[in-house]
């Protein structure tokens, strides 16, 4: 259960301004599995600790309101000025389809949104560069919360996405932005997109893990 600092997100909650106390919240609950990051974890509504977790409860409010989305934006951003052992790297997100998911008032999807404040909040910006990378040329059969194995969830996505300009990221080190990771077969099929196109590391950074009864 995340513990947060009164006067942080509780702030943003209130439509007041948000602190930089959020992130140390953030950092006692981040964790490292393998190559991806993630900043904490999201328990599904459908279980009991939904109630008293208020990461969960601002993931998904940040689907839809923009101060949410900024003070993720901010502690992602604090999260990785830590990470100076990947630079230099290039910043970019897992894309929408078509813009079917175009933000409040912005005309971008939700992940670049986000993927913007957190470059825009980074410390030190030298080798570091922000650009879209990937494209969704094909629409998934279903929404990934909709499918009910992992089997399902990775052909859900499996031809999904497309490289843009491979020539572009040959070479270079890649953080992969993305909210949640539940199975990681998002992440994954961007993951071996970019390298087969040539990219030198992908890091997968989330907001946050699904809780699945096992973490």
């Amino acid at each position: 259960m995340n513990k947060f600092y009164e006067g942080c997100l509780f702030c943003a909650f209130q439509e007041q301004s948000s602190c930089e106390r959020c992130f140390e919240c953030a950092e006692v609950w981040a964790l490292k599995e393998k190559w991806i990051h993630s900043l904490g974890f999201y328990y599904p509504r459908k279980i009991k600790e939904h109630r008293d977790s208020k990461w969960s409860k601002a993931i998904l409010i940040a689907k839809r309101n923009f101060k949410i989305l900024s003070v993720f934006g901010r502690i992602t951003a604090f999260y990785l000025n830590e990470l100076e052992y990947l630079k230099p790297y290039t910043l970019t997100y897992v894309p929408e389809f078509q813009d079917d998911c175009l933000f409040n008032g912005f005309n971008m999807a939700r992940m670049e949104v986000l993927s913007n404040i957190i470059f825009s909040r980074l410390q030190d910006k030298r080798g570091v560069t922000i650009e879209r990378i990937l494209v969704q040329v094909n629409k998934k059969r279903k929404k990934q919360r909709y499918c009910s194995t992992d089997k399902e969830r990775f052909k859900n996505v499996n031809g999904a996405y497309l490289v843009l300009n491979p020539e572009r990221i040959a070479g270079k080190n890649v953080v992969l932005i993305d909210d949640v990771l539940t199975s990681g077969a998002t992440l994954k099929e961007c993951s071996d997109l970019l390298v087969n196109a040539g990219t030198r590391n992908v890091t997968g950074l989330v907001l946050a893990k699904t809780f699945r009864g096992g973490n």
